[in-house]
């Protein structure tokens, strides 16, 4: 069970100049604290902090986010390990396949993180896996993804990426900004071409040009939103930084200005660190519509993970009129 109490204070003593990392951390080993920071679990001086080296002095204080202390602890458990859903087929033919992608693992093939490809239903595809990925959704976003079965399929999926005729809808769930735009909303804001030393894609008058429309923004309970959006453009990370440039973060985003959301509800918390999966965001990439080779509309669902549905009604004082409206969703 996760402590009701998200933050929590840790008592220094003989810590002048100590880097934040070296600190003790209830019983954390020094490879835990580091990824406690990269997740942004800590706040020093009552600021989020991510740099290890950081110095701690006499006066100062460090907080450590319980639920995500708990979620290591757990996951170095020689009897436990984050559980990594099998891939759903939800359509298929000679030439695609599309799977609802579960959170915790990549779109492509990884070195010493599990990907998509480690699947059974993938295995066909694991040794030329770059002749049929055709677009990537981030390890923590969940949904469809299309698979390419030969390259020819491939190259013609990738020129409809390329002009932008692929249709693309997702469902977030966001902390909510103080002022909230009109939908429906577009939001171009040009996004650096890469990421800086925090995993962060930052917004950049030179960057690459984006879009992306807000269609609907629902308010619900503990200052957070249900959104569907869809991305014109494909940049890196750019719906969670597009969202979050309005003043909206994706629950559970340990990346783009996770303070705004780890204060809520803990019994939230438990949902979106959950006991027996990998951590994830509250993104899901909900519908894609594509053209086949012979000139065919396909447009493919992918229902909600269990934690997505959870947390909707944990949020919401009427989650039906929240499901009956993504029912209502058209491509």
């Amino acid at each position: 069970m996760i402590s009701l109490s998200s933050w929590q204070s840790i008592a220094l003593s003989s810590t002048h100049g100590s880097r934040l990392d070296q600190i003790p951390m209830a019983g954390l080993s020094r490879k835990q604290r580091k990824k406690l920071l990269n997740l942004s679990g800590v706040r020093h001086n009552h600021r989020t902090e991510r740099i290890a080296s950081r110095p701690v002095y006499s006066g100062d204080t460090v907080e450590i986010f319980m639920p995500l202390v708990w979620w290591l602890k757990r996951c170095s458990s020689q009897q436990w390990t984050p559980r990594i859903s099998p891939m759903e087929c939800m359509f298929e033919d000679d030439q695609y396949l599309v799977i609802n992608k579960p959170p915790g693992c990549l779109s492509e093939p990884h070195q010493t993180s599990v990907s998509i490809f480690a699947d059974p239903l993938l295995s066909p595809y694991k040794h030329r896996p770059y002749d049929h990925i055709c677009h990537r959704l981030d390890r923590s976003t969940t949904g469809a993804l299309i698979i390419a079965k030969n390259r020819k399929t491939k190259q013609h999926l990738d020129h409809q990426f390329k002009h932008h005729r692929v249709t693309k809808t997702y469902l977030a769930l966001t902390t909510t900004p103080s002022t909230i735009p009109t939908t429906p909303h577009l939001i171009s804001t040009p996004l650096s071409r890469t990421v800086n030393d925090f995993g962060q894609i930052i917004p950049s008058p030179s960057g690459r040009p984006t879009r992306t429309i807000l269609h609907t923004i629902k308010n619900l309970n503990h200052h957070c939103s249900f959104i569907v959006a869809s991305p014109i453009t494909g940049r890196t990370h750019q719906l969670r930084v597009h969202l979050n440039s309005q003043g909206f973060t994706v629950l559970g985003d340990t990346v783009y200005e996770p303070h705004r959301w780890q204060d809520l509800n803990p019994h939230l918390m438990q949902t979106l660190i959950s006991c027996d999966q990998p951590l994830s965001h509250m993104l899901h990439s909900y519908k894609i519509g594509f053209s086949s080779l012979s000139s065919q509309n396909i447009t493919i669902t992918a229902p909600l993970n269990p934690r997505f549905t959870t947390a909707i009604i944990q949020l919401s004082s009427d989650p039906e009129s929240i499901f009956k409206m993504i029912d209502q969703i058209q491509p």
